[in-house]
């Protein structure tokens, strides 16, 4: 897709049910993001998104849908400091409006839901919170979510390779917690968070119980259940790695399909 936001190309992968070609219907959409150092094709060569997502639909246990995979590079899907990669403006003003217009996707939110892992589960939330009017679900697995003291004990080494690009600061550790980073920090859009949209989307939080960011996520639990924000958190055996992201990419497309479908609760 070409970006006048960006000024360049955006990649993405699809896919399409197998009676897309064949019919004439349209589709829910879960938009399906990736992690930090991965990009649009990860989901379908190491996720095996397709042949899951067969099996799935196959048994029953899933409603057919159109699964989008974009490439967001290392962006952590937030419109970066100082005017670089505006992606979170992109996502919406020009990525979801061109998969609906390309494709047979149907625009409305209780048809939409959004997924990620790691970056991508944090990208995700960070979606949902900020436009509830867009889905009906939202699904980190594994989020890299941080907290102020997260960002601010991260070696200058690590924290210059993952977010001093986007987030800016960094020349002392206080620097570090930015405008850009206030902007996106999940607990600061807590916080805030309107008492109109806490009920608007249904959240469904997974980690593996040996993954190196089980307590982060533990936390993110206990905040947004704090906030009252319907949410359910599952820590399950697994670690950061895509054993676990293939298993729970099975529980997603049932738990969204329950959605779609019906407009169950969890």
């Amino acid at each position: 897709m070409k970006s006048n936001i960006l000024k360049e190309d955006v990649k993405y992968s699809i896919y399409l049910p197998k009676s897309y070609q064949t019919s004439e219907k349209s589709y829910p959409v879960l938009y399906l993001l990736h992690g930090l150092g991965d990009n649009h094709t990860s989901w379908s060569l190491l996720g095996q998104i397709q042949a899951i997502a067969d099996r799935v639909i196959d048994s029953g246990k899933a409603d057919e849908m159109i699964i989008v995979m974009p490439d967001a590079k290392q962006s952590w899907y937030i419109n970066a400091c100082k005017g670089k990669a505006q992606m979170e403006k992109m996502f919406f003003e020009e990525f979801i409006p061109h998969i609906e217009t390309t494709y047979r996707a149907i625009s409305q939110k209780e048809q939409r839901a959004i997924a990620g892992l790691s970056m991508g589960g944090y990208g995700s939330l960070l979606y949902a919170l900020k436009h509830p009017d867009m889905f009906v679900a939202c699904f980190p697995i594994s989020a890299a979510v941080f907290s102020d003291e997260d960002i601010l004990n991260f070696s200058e080494e690590d924290y210059t390779r993952r977010f001093k690009d986007i987030i800016g600061g960094g020349n002392t550790k206080e620097s570090r917690l930015t405008p850009t980073w206030r902007e996106n920090d999940i607990y600061t859009i807590l916080k805030n968070y309107p008492k109109a949209d806490k009920k608007k989307v249904k959240y469904y939080i997974a980690c593996g119980d040996d993954d190196f960011l089980y307590r982060n996520n533990l936390q993110l639990a206990l905040a947004m259940y704090d906030t009252h924000i319907p949410t359910i958190f599952r820590l399950r055996n697994g670690q950061h790695h895509w054993p676990f992201w293939r298993r729970e990419i099975k529980e997603i497309l049932h738990t969204a399909s329950s959605h779609f479908h019906r407009g169950e609760d969890f």
